[in-house]
C-alpha cells in the first residue's frame, strides 16, 4: 500500500503501464502522483504539479512508455514525462472541464472531451509543440467517454444525448451515428479486432455494434441499474458493471454466462472495474477490492482501504493491480 500524496486527497483517476512498471494517479487537488518500479522494488512516489483543479482523466502513450496525458477540471490537458517528472506541454482546451482524454494509436495525437466536443491536437517530433487540428463536433449534449480503435481507423464517442458516434481517424468526418439507447451513454469500448463497438448506458443495457452492419446491433439486457462501465479483455470477454452487480458476456452470442450480484448473498455495490489479459478486479461499497481469473469466482480479497475505492487499473501483461481511494 502506498500513500500517493503527503496530505489526504481523493484519487480521481488511475492508469498503469502494460508491464506494471509505472502507476499514475490523478488527484482531487490537481496533482499527479507517479510510482515507478526500480530494481524489482517500488520507488518513492513522485508528485507532479501544474493543474489547478481535480485531474479527472489520464491516458498513457501507446508508444512512449514514459509519457502520460492528463485532463483536468481546469480546462487544460498536460503532457508529462514520468521519467523526469516534468510537464512537457500544456494544452489549453476549454473553459469547461476535460472529462476524458485519449492518445491516438501512434502516440502523436491527443483527444480531449470537453462539453459537447472533443478537441484534437497533434505533436511535433519532439512532443514540444502541439498544433490544434480542430474539434470533433456533433453531439447535442456532453461527451462522457472516448475510445480509439486499435487499428487506428476510427475513434468513438459516447454522450449524454444517448448516442454513440464513430469518426474517421485523421479527417474526423462522421462515419456512423449509432442510435438505440434511450438514456445517457456512460462507457464505450472497442473490440480487440476493431470490428465492433460496445456501449453501456444509464438505460441499463449494453449494445454491441458491428461496424459492418451498425444498424443490426445486439442488445444485452439483465442489469437493473445504469451500466456505468463496459470493458473487454484481449480474448473478447465482455464485462459490464452497474451499482448492483457485474455480468460476463460471450461477445459472439451475447449470452450472459456469469453474474455477480446481491442475489448470491453478498452485497456487490460495484463502484469501478478493470479487466486485464486473464484477470478482472472490482471494488464494491465495502471498500474491498476483489480479484479473480476471468473464468472463476472472486478468490482474492484486497482489504487495505479505509474509504470507498473510486478507480482501479490492471496491468495488461503483468500481475499488478492498482486501486485509488480518498484515503490516500
Amino acid at each position: 500500500r502506498l500513500a500517493m500524496h503527503p496530505q489526504p486527497t481523493a484519487v480521481k483517476s488511475l492508469v498503469t503501464s502494460a508491464d506494471g512498471e509505472t502507476v499514475v494517479a490523478g488527484l482531487a487537488d490537481g496533482t499527479l502522483s507517479v510510482c515507478r518500479r526500480v530494481g524489482g522494488g517500488r520507488a518513492g512516489v513522485m508528485q507532479l504539479s501544474g493543474h489547478s483543479a481535480p485531474v479527472l482523466s489520464l491516458a498513457l502513450s501507446p508508444t512512449q512508455a514514459s509519457q502520460v496525458v492528463s485532463g483536468s477540471a481546469d480546462g487544460t490537458v498536460r503532457l508529462w514525462s514520468t521519467a523526469t517528472g516534468t510537464c512537457m506541454s500544456v494544452i489549453p482546451v476549454s473553459d469547461d472541464r476535460v472529462r476524458a482524454v485519449a492518445f491516438g494509436p501512434m502516440g502523436t495525437h491527443v483527444l480531449a472531451a470537453h462539453g459537447r466536443d472533443v478537441a484534437v491536437w497533434a505533436a511535433d517530433a519532439a512532443f514540444e509543440t502541439w498544433t490544434a487540428l480542430g474539434s470533433i463536433s456533433g453531439h447535442s449534449d456532453d461527451v462522457t467517454c472516448v475510445a480509439v480503435a486499435g487499428n487506428g481507423e476510427y475513434t468513438v464517442t459516447g454522450s449524454d444525448d444517448s448516442l454513440v458516434k464513430v469518426w474517421v481517424w485523421g479527417s474526423w468526418a462522421l462515419l456512423h451515428t449509432l442510435a438505440g439507447h434511450n438514456d445517457e451513454v456512460l462507457s464505450v469500448a472497442v473490440t480487440p479486432d476493431s470490428k465492433a463497438i460496445l456501449s453501456g448506458s444509464a438505460d441499463k443495457t449494453i449494445r454491441v455494434w458491428s461496424l459492418a452492419a451498425p444498424a443490426a446491433c445486439r442488445v444485452l439486457k439483465g442489469h437493473t441499474y445504469a451500466v456505468h462501465s463496459v470493458r473487454i479483455s484481449p480474448d473478447s470477454t465482455v464485462v459490464s458493471a452497474s451499482l448492483t452487480g457485474m455480468r460476463f458476456w460471450h461477445l459472439e452470442t451475447g449470452e450472459c454466462y456469469r453474474e455477480l450480484s446481491a442475489d448470491n448473498g453478498e452485497e456487490y455495490a460495484v463502484t469501478c472495474i478493470a479487466v486485464g489479459a486473464s484477470v478482472f478486479a472490482y471494488a464494491a461499497a465495502d471498500r474491498i477490492v476483489r480479484v479473480a481469473d476471468l473464468d472463476a469466482e472472486p478468490t482474492r480479497l484486497l482489504d487495505a482501504h479505509s474509504a470507498s475505492v473510486s478507480c482501479i487499473a490492471v496491468a495488461s501483461t503483468a500481475a499488478l493491480i492498482a486501486s485509488g481511494s480518498s484515503d490516500c
